[in-house]
């Protein structure tokens, strides 16, 4: 108690020796010492309206620490004391305007004064609305998520009902981006800038494209044994890898991409060569179900062993080499190579190891042959294979037409028969072409005879020549029979049916007169003509017109024509004739429409022609009325009856009225660059400095004035950011002529760009090396690969439709965005993408210990601690493969029947696809029997190839079985016999089973068995099981018994 009193004294003492004052801050928690002071004044005021704001609060900011805090007073006025020579931040914040700060450095003056007046701009909200619906059906979307955008992140979420509204209430003057997502369709994006005005409301519809993935899946497969492999598929976007996938032992892969856009997937796997397959896939309504799901195996061809099979092509019975011949080889039934052979007949192909191929050979003078073989699986082996080849028959081909003689058209239905000698050796009709065709012999004499029932017959006779497949062509010309006919008739008047006498009949023949008769007292008239022969038949007399008939005579012969001729009596005609013309001008008017009337009946109607001339042929001794309009002038009528002198011609000429003149100036308005319509253009028309008339463009782009004749035009067009165009166009004198008119605007400039992160939906960190692409109608405009920071930009021109899509983890997420008329506008769109499963993978072989060779047909079981989660079989290889989580403990047991377990534990880490190799090794269990007192070890067959005695594979794995057996009992020592059946030569089956003895015994000594543990023992057919010795007829199942291998234990 007395410390604390003492330093209270201590602090009273020092603060009154300095003259100061104390101070307590807002928090009370500290004390100030100020030595110099300022004060800082001032008002708030409403920048709109100017009126004191009411409910400000000032705050006092020092080092980003609010140390002072105060009301405005009813006058809106505030006041602080500050410390001098010090920086602060003064913020201003009401309930019913956007905040205000300053910031401000007091001087070092004492006692001084500051005036820091604050000017709020009020509040200003506004409303967006609008309907959400499906391009395709045109349906509003129901559930669709509407997403509010502040700087490129969320501020609020709504979901469309079934009307597919949505609304949010927003702030003026204030960028903002609207985001509408819905399963199954493509994301939407639309920015905008609100307007300055309070409560407006403004309005945005958003049509969603259905979202069109397809997939690819398939089989990756052995190209020779069609077996399914393990391996790996990448799938690239224009040459660029979006998305790697694994592919397990049972070689199925599927991989999802998008629509419209070009691919290529590359499958791989290690000691095979690789395969691709490119495809360029579109969106089209309607398609069927299975459009979407294509289906591509893809072959994986092993990189294994190639043999040479070579030989010559020879003639079968001469045995002589037959150059320049093709040989083809061919592999299930598909051409691989052809080869075209040299002077020596030789041929040479590279092939594969233990395929069955097919040699083909053809040659101009032999018949093609083929021969099959299978190739070994000895690796360089050579296979020598000859062809041999049979000669073809010679033979040759005769054709050709049978034609008139006179007209050169060609003859249907003629008889041709071939003679060889007076031997008939074919007989054929000729078809519509008369055509026909005979195969024969070469070096041969021959004799074709042609019939026909309109024709005279005809023969030529020919001999062949030795040239295989030589082609003759031979024409054969038919003299046609003489054909006539006659054609008769009377001339009678056409009024009283009487026969016309003295009348001049003439035929011709095309423009030939061929005769000319007089008609006699009964008028009758005859001639004689040609069959199939047009002709004209021309008949006159004075008191009558003249006629004409014409008629063509069919291939009738004698065949007779009846045809009576009518003459009619001339009539009693004048003409009226004369020009219309313009009663103003008295020039000629053309196109004026004349129509002439008989009393009410309409007789005649005509064009004036360019001199303004009319004429009609008219009665004698009748009345006539003549209407006369045409479209630039009032109509006029005249009226007239003709005399009764033939031929007589009356002048009238007829004068028109003109109408007054207007005409229209129509035209179109469109953007300079892409050519297509501006609609809501304003369209003024000028007559001098007089405005005629103002109108708007249509949504087509379209306007249309009316105008004067002869009168001088200015058209002026302007259209919002677009700058201001002007047409200077004269009208003519045509009334109603149309002016059109084409009108470019040229856009004022106005770019944009968008930009954002592509990031991890969960925890927003960047996702580095994901591909975004930039479309636009479909096609590909641009693309890019992010780089660790994850961030994208693109430019876009305003006003135009766009599609992000970003392919990552085998999911597509795609956004359709529409730009406006803004210039410099920079859209901000994030992509957030969900993270994939967290896998990894296991494959390896299961192994057999002494030889390393592998197992097929183990079974593999992963288990995570004592629960099983799976199980495979290994493959022909002895692999097998396992997608397993990360971060999780694994148990991975091989076993085999008559092998023992093997087992690996495993942790698998947290990175994403990654693999774990992992061998399993397993060791055989050998069984050992007993057979009258002697002890076996029991192996499988022993298979040696045909003839051989090479250790294979699938032998060591047999004698691996007696080499862990040894090496389980060292003290025990084997036989190892070898026999065969009693077919072939004693000495040749003696010798091979001692060969495969030996071959036996020196592999186990390679594996570290001592020799002198082995016996090897080649009996050949010297000790057989049953009565199958030589030349005894005998089962294959008998003499299978007697084909063995012995592994006798020795102790």
């Amino acid at each position: 108690m007395k410390l604390t009193k003492l330093i209270l004294l201590v602090i009273s003492i020092a603060v009154l020796n300095t003259g100061t004052s104390l101070l307590y801050s807002k928090n009370n928690n500290a004390i100030n010492n100020i030595e110099c002071t300022q004060t800082i004044t001032g008002k708030i005021i409403d920048k709109e309206n100017g009126t004191p704001v009411l409910d400000a609060f000032v705050s006092v900011f020092l080092n980003e620490v609010e140390i002072k805090i105060a009301k405005a007073n009813i006058n809106g006025e505030y006041t602080f004391d500050l410390k001098c020579n010090a920086s602060y931040k003064i913020t201003v914040k009401s309930s019913r305007h956007f905040n205000n700060s300053k910031t401000i450095k007091t001087s070092g003056i004492d006692n001084n004064t500051l005036n820091i007046n604050f000017e709020l701009n009020p509040t200003c909200f506004q409303s967006i609305s609008g309907v959400i619906t499906n391009e395709l059906s045109k349906e509003k979307i129901e559930d669709a998520n509407v997403t509010l955008q502040l700087d490129g992140e969320d501020i609020e979420s709504v979901k469309t009902k079934s009307d597919g509204a949505y609304s949010f209430a927003i702030k003026c003057n204030t960028n903002y981006n609207i985001i509408v997502s819905k399963d199954n369709f493509i994301k939407d994006f639309y920015g905008f800038t609100s307007t300055k005005n309070n409560s407006d409301s403004s309005s945005h519809n958003f049509i969603l494209e259905p979202e069109c993935i397809q997939t690819i899946s398939g089989n990756l497969l052995n190209k020779v044994t069609k077996e399914p492999l393990s391996g790996e598929i990448k799938l690239y976007l224009n040459n660029i890898e979006t998305e790697t996938i694994k592919v397990n032992n049972n070689g199925k892969y599927s991989l999802k991409f998008q629509c419209t856009t070009n691919y290529r997937i590359v499958a791989t796997k290690p000691n095979f060569k690789e395969d691709s397959y490119y495809f360029l896939t579109d969106f089209i309504e309607n398609k069927q179900p299975d459009y979407y799901n294509l289906k591509k195996d893809l072959l994986l061809e092993p990189n294994e062993c190639f043999q040479v099979v070579f030989g010559k092509v020879l003639n079968k019975n001469t045995e002589q080499i037959i150059p320049n011949s093709t040989v083809s080889l061919l592999y299930q039934g598909h051409e691989i190579k052809t080869f075209q052979t040299n002077n020596d007949a030789s041929f040479l192909f590279n092939i594969k190891c233990g395929l069955a191929y097919e040699l083909t050979s053809s040659n101009t003078e032999m018949n093609a042959s083929s021969i099959t073989f299978k190739a070994s699986n000895k690796k360089n082996d050579k296979l020598n294979k000859d062809i041999y080849l049979e000669e073809k028959d010679c033979n040759q081909t005769i054709n050709g037409i049978v034609v008139n003689q006179n007209s050169k058209e060609p003859i249907s239905n003629a008889t041709i028969t071939l003679f060889e000698g007076t031997s008939e050796k074919n007989k054929i009709t000729t078809d519509t072409n008369g055509t026909y065709s005979f195969k024969v012999n070469c070096e041969t004499s021959y004799k074709i005879t042609t019939s026909n029932a309109e024709f005279n017959s005809n023969e030529i006779s020919f001999t062949t020549n030795k040239k295989r497949d030589n082609a003759i062509s031979k024409n054969i010309e038919l003299k046609p029979l003489d054909c006539n006919q006659t054609i008769s008739g009377i001339v009678v008047n056409q009024n009283s049916k009487e026969p016309i006498s003295n009348a001049t009949i003439t035929l011709f023949e095309g423009t030939s007169e061929k005769n000319k008769i007089t008609t006699d007292t009964n008028g009758t008239y005859s001639f004689k003509v040609n069959c199939e022969t047009s002709y004209k038949i021309t008949t006159s007399n004075a008191e009558f017109n003249s006629n004409e008939i014409s008629f063509t005579t069919n291939k009738k012969r004698d065949n007779a024509i009846s045809k009576n001729i009518e003459l009619k009596p001339l009539d009693c005609n004048q003409t009226i004739s004369g020009i219309v013309v313009n009663q103003n001008s008295k020039e000629p008017i053309s196109n004026a429409t004349i129509t002439l009337f008989e009393g009410t009946s309409e007789k005649n109607k005509i064009t004036t022609d360019a001199n303004g001339t009319y004429s009609f042929k008219v009665n004698c001794e009748t009345s006539y009325k003549i209407t006369t309009s045409n479209a630039e002038f009032n109509s006029n009528k005249i009226s007239f009856t003709t005399n009764k002198k033939r031929d007589n011609t009356v002048s009238k000429n007829i004068e028109l009225k003109p109408l007054d003149c207007n005409q229209t100036i129509s035209g179109i308005v469109v953007n300079q660059n892409s050519k297509k319509p501006i609609s809501n253009a304003t369209i003024t028309l000028f007559e001098g400095i007089s405005e005629k008339n103002k109108i708007t463009t249509d949504a087509n782009g379209k306007f249309s004035f009316t105008a004067s004749c002869n009168t001088k035009y200015s058209i002026n067009a302007i259209a919002d950011n677009y700058t201001l165009n002007t047409k200077v166009i004269t009208t003519n004198t045509e009334r109603d002529h149309n002016n059109s008119v084409k009108i470019e605007l040229s856009e004022k400039e106005c770019n944009q760009k968008v930009s954002g992160i592509i990031r991890d939906k969960e925890s927003k960190k960047p996702l580095a090396n994901t591909t975004i692409t930039l479309y636009q109608n479909n096609q590909i405009i641009a693309s890019q690969t992010v780089g660790n920071d994850g961030v994208y930009q693109f430019p876009l021109e305003c006003s135009s439709t766009y599609k992000l899509s970003v392919f990552k983890n085998n999911n597509l997420e795609s956004f359709r965005l529409k730009t406006a008329q803004q210039h410099n506008r920079t859209l901000t769109l994030h992509f957030d993408i969900e993270a994939p499963a967290c896998m990894q993978f296991i494959n390896g072989y299961v192994l057999e210990n002494i030889s390393n060779n592998p197992i097929p047909n183990a079974k593999v079981s992963l288990l995570n601690y004592s629960k099983q989660i799976k199980n495979v079989i290994t493959d022909s290889n002895g692999a097998f493969y396992f997608q397993i989580d990360c971060n999780t403990t694994y148990s991975i047991i091989a076993e085999k029947l008559n092998y023992t377990k093997a087992q690996k534990n495993l942790v698998s880490t947290s990175t994403i696809s990654h693999p774990h190799k992992m061998d399993l090794v397993i060791e055989p269990i050998v069984k050992i029997s007993e057979k009258n007192g002697i002890q076996y070890i029991e192996t499988n067959p022993i298979l040696f190839e045909l003839d051989e005695y090479e250790i294979t594979n699938e032998v060591k794995a047999e004698l691996n079985k007696i080499i862990f057996n040894m090496n389980q009992n060292p003290a025990i020592k084997i036989e190892v016999n070898y026999h065969t059946d009693s077919r072939g030569p004693d000495k040749y089956n003696l010798e091979l089973t001692k060969n495969r003895a030996n071959a036996t015994k020196d592999y186990l000594i390679s594996k570290g068995i001592e020799s002198n543990r082995i016996i090897s023992n080649g009996f050949g057919e010297t000790k057989l099981l049953n009565n199958c010795s030589n030349n005894v007829k005998c089962t294959e199942l008998q003499h299978s018994k007697n084909r063995r291998t012995e592994f006798i234990v020795k102790k």
